[in-house]
């Protein structure tokens, strides 16, 4: 060793050797430790939170769909079973069935109602009756053909209704709620996940954000330890320059062996290097040591973060909707098309889409027919007959009687006091007036020689006591009836 001030050419060397070999050791640990630390930070300010605001959208995401997708499934359900099964069973039930019972009814008592042969009009008779001269029933005054039509068109709208419904129940059932209940186990499988998720999310957020928490101290504690390494290896780097300086010093001088420099600063340097070199590797192991925990902490906790399968099942509820909610749909609008078909011509049907149910036409049609004979059996029973027996008999005898009591006495009287007045005039005045005159006298007296009528013949409504009697019969029966 040299005196002081004095530094040897092999001490320089050794120094700048020892220096070099410090610095790439150091750069080498930097390196690795900026790019842990940059590792770091990326992971807790980019990684992290990136992973939990995807994972917190795909978990809200599933949870919006699950309710929307059960909602249509929960709308589809009622318009199929609700507006369109339920809805026709309760009119079939509570409308058609009574209304076509009424309609039996009537037309029952219609049957068993018969019409005597006096109460036919000979001159409105079909010639081509076969019931003629037999005993009829209101019954035949029914359009059988008509009625039976109806029945045959309510029917058939009632057998293709049944097949509609029963088809869109069995779809629905097939591609509709059976792939839903199906997502619904899928959804319940990843329910554990998505539990675990959020407890996961919600610990990782409460650590990202608090000021004393793990995330934000090891953050803190890796800029300290940047700066800390970055100063050590700024001294290491001054040092190695200082080194290649007094180097430099032996290069250009005339000594030899020997140059005069600081000393004791460069050797002091030189002693601290390895000192350097193991407070460097001890930042780099500090550094790491963070790198290890938040690469435990990634390692334990995003795995819980698994979004494979919740993009899994939001795939799987875009198909379900694509294919099978918009296939259904198709199918549902098709077939109500089909139900509002009827016999009936439908008066609305210019107003675009608006259609009346053919159900509540046919029920309509079977109370008006109701109605009309409901008022034909009680007309006939307790009008008609009535009505029938005044016509034919009773207003004709009326006038038989005013007629006679006017001939027998009121016309008598006039005649005889007008025949009685002439002949005193006569008496009195005849033998001054010339025979070649027009002379008041019995010879020229108006009188009444015949009275034409119609349906009030007198020996007729004496013959036909029987039929009256018959008629009559039939009026107290009528009203012996419920």
């Amino acid at each position: 060793m040299t005196s002081n001030g004095v530094v040897s050419k092999a001490e320089i060397i050794q120094w700048t050797e020892e220096a070099l070999s410090a610095l790439k050791d150091a750069r080498i640990l930097c390196t690795e430790a900026s790019i842990m630390l940059e590792k770091i930070k990326h992971t807790l300010t980019i990684t992290v939170p990136d992973k939990i605001e995807y994972a917190e959208f795909l978990i809200e995401k599933v949870g919006v769909q699950n309710g929307r997708i059960g909602s249509i499934v929960q709308q589809i359900q009622k318009k199929v079973q609700g507006d369109l099964i339920d809805t026709f069973e309760r009119k079939w039930n509570s409308q058609m069935i009574p209304a076509m019972k009424i309609l039996d009814d009537i037309l029952g008592k219609l049957s068993e109602t018969k019409i005597p042969e006096f109460v036919l009009d000979p001159n409105n008779e079909d010639p081509n009756d076969e019931s003629k001269g037999y005993h009829r029933y209101l019954r035949d005054f029914v359009s059988d053909d008509a009625i039976e039509l109806l029945k045959s068109n309510i029917h058939i709208h009632e057998t293709r209704a049944r097949l509609i419904h029963k088809m869109l129940k069995a779809k629905f059932n097939l591609d509709v709620l059976i792939p839903f209940q199906k997502l619904q186990k899928f959804q319940d499988l990843i329910g554990g996940d998505i539990q675990k998720q959020l407890q996961v999310l919600e610990t990782l957020l409460y650590e990202l954000k608090d000021k004393t928490g793990f995330t934000q101290n090891v953050l803190k504690e890796n800029v300290s330890l940047e700066l800390e390494l970055v100063s050590l290896l700024e001294m290491l780097t001054k040092h190695y320059d200082q080194c290649l300086q007094g180097k430099k010093l032996f290069t250009n001088s005339r000594t030899g062996s020997v140059i005069a420099i600081d000393s004791d600063i460069l050797r002091n340097d030189s002693q601290a290097v390895p000192g350097v070199t193991e407070e460097l590797k001890t930042l780099y192991d500090m550094v790491k040591h963070n790198n290890d925990r938040v690469t435990k902490l990634v390692d334990s906790r995003l795995p819980y973060l698994n979004t494979e399968r919740l993009v899994e099942y939001l795939d799987r509820i875009r198909h379900y909707q694509a294919t099978n909610i918009v296939g259904f749909l198709q199918l549902l609008y098709g077939s109500e098309k089909e139900l509002v078909i009827s016999s009936v011509p439908d008066e609305d049907e210019d107003d675009g889409d608006v259609h009346v149910d053919p159900l509540d036409t046919y029920i309509s049609m079977v109370g008006d027919l109701s109605f009309h004979y409901n008022k034909f059996y009680h007309i006939y029973k307790t009008k008609y007959l009535s009505e029938l027996h005044n016509e034919q008999y009773v207003f004709p005898r009326k006038i038989v009687r005013l007629l006679t009591e006017f001939f027998d006495k009121d016309m008598l009287q006039l005649q005889t006091e007008e025949t009685e007045r002439r002949r005193a005039w006569l008496a009195k005045y005849g033998d001054f007036i010339p025979k070649e005159f027009w002379l008041p006298g019995e010879q020229s007296q108006p009188h009444v020689v015949q009275v034409i009528t119609e349906g009030v013949d007198e020996n007729e409504l004496r013959h036909d006591l029987e039929n009256e009697q018959r008629l009559l019969q039939l009026i107290r029966q009528m009203r012996d009836m419920k």
